[in-house]
Formats: C-alpha cells, sequence, structure tokens
C-alpha cells in the first residue's frame, strides 16, 4: 500500500545527486503559499539524509542489528491531493507518531504494514521473525522505543545544524485505516498552507529490505528554520 500511494503520489520527479526525487514542477518562480524553491528542497533533502542515517545508527545500536538506508524520496505537493489519495484506502497499517516540539513545531511518523511492524518488534524483542502476530502492551511498547530513538536521534541532527532546541513528544501508536493515521498530522499542516513537503525513505535490517516508513510532514517555516546553519557568537559580533 504504502509504496502504490507514493507510485501515485510521484509527479513525473527529476533524481538529484543524492538520489532523492524532487518535483520537477517546482521552481525559483511562481511559487504560491511560500512554498520552498528547488534549492531550499535540495539543502532540505541533504539535511534530511544526514539526520536519518544518524537515527539508523541508534536504531541500530538498540535492534543490534545493523540498519541502512535505501532509499529517500523528497517532494512538496499540495495537500489536498496527498488527502484524496490516503482516504481512496481502506487498508490498515501499524503507526508511531511523534510531534515536533520546542523552538519549532512539526510532525514525525512511521508507518508500516502489520507484517513489517511484527518484524521490527521480533528483532527489538530478540524473537524469530515470524513469531509476533498481535500488538499487546509489549508489542506497543516495544514500537515506541523504536519511534522514540528514530525521532529523538533524526531531530538531533537538525537542531545541532540550526542551533535550535526541538525534540519528539512521547510516541503515539495508532493502529487503524492510512487515512485515520495520517490525517490528524496533515489537518494541523493545512490550517498553515496548501502545499506540504513529504520525506518518505525505506530501509534494510541485516540486508534484508524493510518496507517501513518514515514520514516528516514539516512545515515550510519549519524547513527553512532547520537548513539555516546556526550562527556562533563570534559570528555574530562581526
Amino acid at each position: 500500500m504504502n509504496s502504490l500511494l507514493w507510485k501515485e503520489l510521484s509527479t513525473k520527479p527529476s533524481v538529484n545527486n543524492h538520489g532523492a526525487k524532487i518535483s520537477s514542477n517546482q521552481g525559483a518562480v511562481n511559487l504560491i503559499d511560500g512554498q520552498l524553491s528547488v534549492k531550499e528542497l535540495k539543502t532540505w533533502e541533504k539535511l534530511v539524509k544526514k539526520g536519518l542515517n544518524n537515527a539508523l545508527v541508534g536504531l541500530s545500536d538498540l535492534l543490534g542489528h545493523e540498519l541502512k538506508l535505501n532509499s529517500l524520496n523528497v517532494e512538496q505537493i499540495p495537500i489536498r491531493k496527498l488527502t484524496d489519495l490516503i482516504n481512496s484506502s481502506d487498508a490498515h497499517s501499524i503507526g508511531t507518531r511523534l510531534t515536533i516540539e520546542g523552538d519549532i513545531s512539526g510532525q514525525i511518523m512511521l508507518i508500516h504494514s502489520p507484517e513489517i511492524a511484527f518484524r521490527f518488534i521480533d528483532l527489538l524483542l530478540d524473537l524469530p521473525i515470524g513469531t509476533t502476530n498481535k500488538i499487546g502492551n509489549l508489542e506497543r511498547c516495544a514500537l515506541e522505543d523504536i519511534g522514540n530513538i528514530t525521532g529523538s536521534y533524526f531531530l538531533n541532527t537538525l537542531a545541532d545544524n540550526a542551533g535550535l532546541i526541538i525534540m519528539p513528544s512521547p510516541p503515539e501508536v495508532v493502529i487503524d485505516r492510512l487515512s485515520a493515521i495520517m490525517n490528524t498530522p496533515i489537518e494541523t499542516i493545512r490550517k498553515q498552507q496548501t502545499h506540504t513537503v513529504l520525506v518518505k525513505s525505506t530501509f534494510s535490517a541485516d540486508s534484508q529490505k524493510m518496507d517501513g516508513t518514515f514520514i516528516v510532514l514539516p512545515t515550510f517555516d519549519f524547513v527553512r528554520a532547520v537548513t539555516q546553519e546556526k550562527v556562533t557568537l563570534s559570528e555574530r559580533s562581526v
């Protein structure tokens, strides 16, 4: 479901030097609603890639298995289009939502099919793959731990780049239709802008592909804030 959704969202993307797809219809002119330029998107993509690699180091330590980033996709699309596609599906997913708190706000989500979520739980609990087949209190705590480590390591990278204080809220595990998981964060963004920048990635564990999806739903103000490199005290005095 996730792969199909993101395939439909792609609008003839071009591929930049880092392998991330950036929508080709976002230029430096004719931008509305404060949208990001191609240059701003590329800067954001570089920072996201750095943050995700950092997050996977932390997650590898937690799970005791080596995780690597397989793919990274960055797109700027109308929120209306995203909402229509999500609402057209009744597929169930397991999501972990985190709110970004501190100097700036935003949303982070880890979204998996039940099968992939069960595999992550088995890895964390050191169980044979295929053991977990339902979500109880122990399994929910495992997903919360995975979400907390991923969100914290990712946001630390963004915070260090810009000299900001940002942190994830306690994670919330949601088992529901994809639309129910994503509609609340989408509506939060919709209050501020008509377009959004989506970050979607996939990764592998011990060389085996894991189709989990890491999604960041930032406001344009958030992206611009974290991509501005921090100014040192000596630079401020110049």
